[in-house]
């Protein structure tokens, strides 16, 4: 009976580490109690643009919030995970939702993560298409009303009948040379995922991958404040096209670099320098 004894305590000492392990795990990924959550968030370290951001969204987020709990239960009390956090900080929200989440949930995490970044292009420009303006646009803000809106089949009717945008017209013209005249925006997407699928299929996937590269220099230099940057006027597609274009057939291999296609741009077109020598009279 003494030896029983002695064995259960003995093997109680040598477990106790492992069991310490394991209640430590549990309190990171048990589900919180509603009484726990954090509806409303005190983040004095966030950056001044999420500080703002949540100040003006604060209030409806933690509307939806509570929508999202009645409707999914103990399924959204799920805490935010260890990476989630870590994302969290490196996002400008600092360290006021401490180590070990503070009541935030896996799902409240990823809109504060929304929250943080720029709305996607497409989003964008539905809210514009339908003249939707929004105060501190984000990418949370953003994905909700245009969600919204792409649930209307009258308003996505006139959204893929709307003309095809610069981008796609300049993607079609960069793999075909030329653009259908009153080609739709939907018909121009359909043709470029075709186009890819095609090239992915002959595995040519790296024809692609610099159609990327290059409709993002030539997004980039259609902004007002890149140009600005560089004391030139706003090129034309055609001449960021031709200069990008220019690059690739010399070999540079930064040709996708905005800093060596400006250059080019100013070598091929010194007409769009806007600061220029001015001769002492």
């Amino acid at each position: 009976m003494n030896d029983n004894l002695i064995a259960l305590a003995v093997a109680s000492v040598a477990l106790a580490p492992f069991a310490w392990v394991l209640r430590q795990r549990w309190s990171k990924i048990r589900p919180l109690a509603s009484t726990d959550i954090r509806w409303r968030l005190d983040a004095p370290d966030a950056s001044p643009v999420l500080a703002k951001r949540y100040e003006i969204h604060g209030e409806w987020m933690a509307t939806e919030w509570h929508a999202q709990f009645q409707q999914q239960g103990k399924r959204w009390l799920l805490r935010a995970t260890d990476g989630q956090l870590e994302q969290l900080r490196e996002a400008g929200w600092g360290d006021s939702l401490g180590s070990d989440g503070g009541g935030i949930t896996r799902n409240q995490a990823m809109d504060l993560l929304m929250l943080a970044k720029n709305p996607e292009l497409e989003d964008a420009e539905v809210l514009a298409f339908f003249d939707v303006h929004l105060e501190q646009p984000n990418a949370l803000l953003c994905a909700h009303h245009a969600s919204a809106l792409r649930l209307d089949s009258d308003k996505m009717a006139l959204w893929h009948e709307r003309p095809a945008t610069p981008l796609q017209k300049e993607g079609l013209r960069y793999f075909q040379g030329k653009v259908p005249r009153s080609i739709t925006a939907q018909a121009a997407k359909d043709s470029l995922t075709a186009i890819e699928r095609g090239l992915y299929q002959s595995g040519r996937a790296q024809e692609w991958t610099n159609w990327l590269r290059f409709s993002d220099t030539w997004q980039t230099l259609q902004a007002k404040e890149v140009c600005g940057q560089y004391d030139i006027k706003k090129p034309t597609p055609a001449k960021i096209r031709d200069a990008i274009q220019s690059l690739l057939d010399e070999n540079v291999e930064e040709w996708s670099e905005k800093d060596v296609v400006v250059q080019r741009l100013v070598e091929l077109y010194p007409e769009l320098e806007l600061r220029k020598d001015t001769a002492l009279v």
